[in-house]
């Protein structure tokens, strides 16, 4: 299982308490280039995945297809992007954030922010009235504190299992960092400094029923304000804001272009809109006080992509949702930042949370009570940007009613059982997957997973494209009575195998789709036409696009902590899953206006897919 070593090992809460003497971005200089995969194995590797979905005609049509463009403008393409790479450390950086999110036309809420949940509230915080504040309080002091460790580079580098350095590039825009609406494209600003790169803003933005406050947890001596007064601010901010207020946030929620001419109208409007909204996109983070009240972990997962609009900043990268129960989810926009980003983040304020049972952290400055309470944001409107409103809310109410989430615990067996028989988890789980969509569909799916380059200098995600011939081979194998059980554990086994194989070429950079993705943006923007390998239908088929019927990313090994991403397509589901010592927690997604997918449905397949694996694993030869 070499590609164990793709798997990010991420610092403890002992790393946290003393300044590391190897600073968290001091690495990333030295990291290795971003590689450029050679033509034609990035082309056999194509070709190869896209067999599952074709017939032999079609295969044989979109071989010769592929071969034609290795040989002709795709080998000119090629040339042109070594070329790029050359001046570049990373060449896919930049053309990923612009053209895999910032020109993204589509809502921000519900559609393409991630939703998440900390691993707390499975064995410190369960839901419980009358801590909001509290809770809020506590998760935004230790967010704090990692933000002020961050700007000193206190913050270890992060290591796979091999302990090579990780990029740390991404935590960068993990605070302080906002996208601001264009009507054909987003920016995105990074307002994050070290404290050896000059000042940055430290205050957090609080949204509460409406209305939205700055709150001054840093004083101007740099000191993190204890706990126990974060909580006496957010207390009274929830005194101020009985009534609904304005509700600027919903206007975050329509899509791109309507809230680019509404944000560039509200902003125009007065010089104190500038300056509040100056004050949101330059804040560390934003809290919101929601009164909802989730009591299952679907509905926890559920209110971390949808919840109070009016309560919501979708531009943020980072925000705490704090719920009426008690319970505290996260959200924030997926451009300047992967899941595994929040994931770390989550991991070290729980490692933190158990060591004080979930109670007030200590502060260096328990007696400090010089402080400025909260200041009230209030924007002057016009009946454009109320109509804005309106149709904003309209936007997001059709988007989020058409959202279905499910999340719980499923599979008798987990990471300890995986080990036991020499198996990957997350390999076991990924045929899980392939078993019962086609169980469900009587077809395979073409399947997305998130592979991690940040190996590489700046690296973030390359695709695994795990719907491979092998898993289809085995799929088959198990609907068809007619197989032998050591027919179908053959072919479980040369499953997995391919499957950790190809995991490991993702995470060195030698998948196919950031390859051809950036041939095809080169074709773009030099004007060429567009080759015809991008418009074969072969290439929808097996996923290209972002067309893939399987939106799917293992997001680690802590406890509980979980997150979550609308499906790539209508008739397609997200499955993103936390895999534990004895258990999977994955979270299910589809949408109700598809006919074809039911997440129900989906789940209860997956469960038995998983049972399926074990009865065959555990029959015959327990050595495999």
């Amino acid at each position: 299982m070499k590609w164990l070593n793709c798997y990010v090992r991420t610092m403890n809460t002992a790393s946290l308490k003393s300044s590391n003497k190897e600073g968290t971005f001091q690495l990333e200089d030295s990291l290795p280039p971003l590689p450029v995969p050679p033509l034609e194995k990035t082309l056999q590797k194509y070709l190869e995945s896209t067999k599952p979905f074709l017939t032999k005609d079609e295969f044989d049509n979109t071989r010769r297809i592929v071969t034609e463009f290795g040989e002709g403008i795709g080998k000119e393409l090629h040339k042109k992007l070594l070329e790029r790479a050359r001046t570049h450390k990373n060449w896919v950086e930049q053309w990923w954030e612009d053209y895999a999110y910032l020109h993204t036309r589509s809502p921000l809420a519900v559609q393409c922010n991630m939703g998440g949940m900390p691993p707390c509230h499975d064995n410190i915080w369960p839901p419980l009235e009358g801590t909001q504040c509290e809770r809020a309080a506590i998760l935004a002091w230790y967010t704090l504190d990692y933000f002020q460790k961050m700007r000193r580079e206190q913050l270890p580098v992060d290591r796979n299992r091999a302990g090579q350095a990780f990029s740390m590039n991404q935590l960068r825009g993990l605070f302080n960092c906002t996208r601001i609406p264009g009507e054909t494209r987003d920016q995105l600003l990074r307002y994050f400094k070290l404290e050896s790169e000059g000042l940055c803003s430290n205050h957090v933005v609080v949204f509460s029923n409406g209305h939205i406050f700055l709150m001054r947890p840093i004083d101007d001596k740099d000191r993190l304000l204890p706990a126990q007064e974060i909580y006496r601010q957010l207390c009274h901010i929830k005194k101020l804001s009985t009534t609904r207020g304005q509700g600027i946030g919903v206007l975050t929620a329509d899509d791109r272009p309507s809230f680019a001419k509404a944000y560039q109208h509200l902003r125009a409007l007065d010089p104190v809109n500038a300056s509040h909204l100056d004050t949101i996109e330059q804040s560390v983070f934003i809290i919101s006080l929601d009164d909802g009240t989730p009591k299952t972990h679907s509905e926890y997962m559920e209110q971390s992509l949808k919840g109070d609009v009016y309560s919501r900043w979708a531009e943020k990268s980072y925000g705490l949702l704090c719920f009426k129960t008690g319970i505290v989810t996260c959200n924030g926009d997926h451009a300047p930042i992967d899941g595994m980003t929040i994931v770390n983040l989550n991991k070290i304020i729980h490692d933190q949370l158990i060591q004080t049972a979930g109670r007030w952290p200590t502060s260096e400055f328990m007696g400090f009570t010089n402080y400025q309470a909260p200041k009230e944001l209030f924007f002057t409107v016009d009946e454009k940007i109320l109509k804005a409103m309106e149709k904003a809310y309209s936007t997001y109410t059709a988007n989020a009613a058409n959202l279905v989430v499910l999340s719980s615990r499923c599979g008798a067996f987990g990471k300890q059982w995986c080990k036991k028989f020499k198996l990957h988890p997350d390999s076991v789980f990924q045929l899980a997957l392939q078993l019962a969509y086609y169980m469900l569909h009587h077809k395979p799916a073409a399947t997305y997973e998130t592979a991690t380059t940040r190996q590489f200098y700046h690296g973030r995600t390359e695709t695994l494209r795990s719907c491979t011939s092998e898993a289809v081979q085995w799929c088959q194998a198990m609907l068809d009575p007619s197989r032998s059980v050591s027919e179908r554990k053959a072919l479980f086994l040369t499953a997995i195998k391919k499957h950790d194989e190809n995991m490991t070429m993702a995470c060195y950079g030698e998948g196919c789709d950031r390859h051809l993705f950036g041939l095809q943006i080169i074709a773009m923007e030099e004007g060429l036409p567009v080759p015809a390998l991008y418009t074969d239908p072969a290439y929808t088929k097996s996923g290209g696009q972002g067309t893939f019927k399987l939106s799917t990313s293992c997001v680690g090994y802590v406890r509980s902590c979980i997150g979550c991403y609308a499906p790539m397509c209508e008739d397609g589901y997200g499955a993103f899953y936390n895999i534990a010592d004895n258990h999977f927690l994955p979270c299910m997604l589809s949408f109700k206006s598809s006919k074809e997918t039911d997440v129900k449905r989906f789940f209860v397949a997956v469960n038995a897919s998983l049972v399926d694996i074990q009865n065959l694993v555990m029959t015959g030869d327990p050595k495999l």
